[in-house]
């Protein structure tokens, strides 16, 4: 058998070392759920029984198995060049990477070294909170900003950035990639009282 992260001809999941991956770098979130379907074909020449897979990763669930609702006991014969479907969920809990093994059993005598054809369901959680501190990626400028007046440990995590506008003409940025839409709540923080001189106004815009 063949088998593919969605439909025929897309990602082909190999066998013991494949991957199907619900989502990363932001896209899930607790208390979210994704699902992702898996296209089985008979790429043999003589016919193959499909057994509903049993054991799942704690967090996915199998939903549907060969367009059924599963049972835990379920077959689908495919004769050479069909396919068949197994669609899973996973519902998001505590953040972190999530997942663990499937394994498909198959019957036929023409395919005995595929069976089971193994491969993994995984996750990553994102915290709903995102930070981005001036040494993390995503975090950006644009101007000069000077050697922080000779404050090389000041701030949080020791890497403060001053900047005298608009001497300086510096602006910082603060760049979250794969953000699911919706709506957020956006905190910043800065010394207001730097040297005596920091800003109480520091303006901030959100695009």
């Amino acid at each position: 058998i063949t088998v593919f992260d969605g439909a025929v001809g897309g990602t082909e999941v190999v066998d013991d070392t494949g991957v199907v991956d619900f989502g990363s770098g932001g896209t899930v979130l607790p208390g979210t759920s994704t699902t992702r379907t898996i296209t089985i074909q008979n790429s043999g020449t003589t016919s193959v029984t499909v057994l509903e897979p049993v054991n799942i990763p704690n967090g996915f669930t199998l939903i549907e198995a060969f367009s059924l609702e599963p049972t835990g006991a379920l077959t689908q014969a495919l004769a050479a060049g069909a396919t068949t479907t197994l669609m899973f969920r996973f519902d998001a809990g505590a953040v972190g990477l999530v997942g663990g093994e499937v394994q498909i059993e198959t019957i036929t005598a023409a395919d005995p070294d595929e069976s089971p054809f193994n491969f993994t369901l995984q996750a990553t959680v994102s915290p709903r909170i995102q930070t981005i501190d001036n040494g993390d990626i995503g975090f950006g400028g644009t101007g000069t900003f000077p050697d922080n007046f000779g404050r090389t440990t000041a701030g949080y995590l020791g890497d403060d950035l001053l900047s005298d506008i608009p001497a300086d003409g510096a602006t910082a940025t603060w760049t979250f990639t794969a953000v699911p839409a919706g709506r957020y709540r956006i905190f910043a923080t800065w010394d207001e009282i730097a040297f005596g001189e920091g800003s109480t106004t520091a303006p901030f815009t959100v695009s």
